[in-house]
Order: structure tokens, then sequence, then C-alpha cells
């Protein structure tokens, strides 16, 4: 598909794991499901990669309750 380059950007959580895990993964869950689509090789997923962000997790939650975001969104716990 070339999602991957200049053009794109993933932004992935903490716990993503390495470029070894997504590959292995994508290979045991097409083995699985006995699906005919090719996963990225290992050297794609590398690529894309290179222009990750992975975020640190205690910015991904917040902590505080009742406030309001830019989106207007509020968390209640």
């Amino acid at each position: 598909m070339g999602l991957y380059g200049e053009e794109f950007v993933w932004i992935l959580h903490p716990d993503a794991g390495t470029v070894d895990d997504w590959y292995n993964i994508a290979e045991r869950e097409r083995r699985e499901s006995k699906n005919k689509t090719k996963t990225c090789t290992k050297e794609q997923f590398q690529k894309a990669a290179d222009g990750a962000f992975i975020f640190e997790k205690n910015i991904l939650y917040r902590s505080d309750e009742n406030t309001t975001t830019a989106s207007g969104l509020v968390r209640n716990i």
C-alpha cells in the first residue's frame, strides 16, 4: 500500500513494540486467518517506523477530571 515515506507519519502507542514484533504479529495473524494477502516486509515496517512518533504513556491519558479540552470534550470518570 505504500503508507510510509515523506508523506506519512505514524503515531504509535508506547506499547507498540518493535519492528520485529509488528512483523511477527502480522505474520501470525495472516497465517491464523488463512488470509492470502501479503503482510509488510520487515524492511517496509522499518521504513514506516523511521518517521514515527511514539508518545510516552504519561502524556496520553489525562489524570485530571472534568476538564474541558480544546475539542469541547470533558473526561467524566
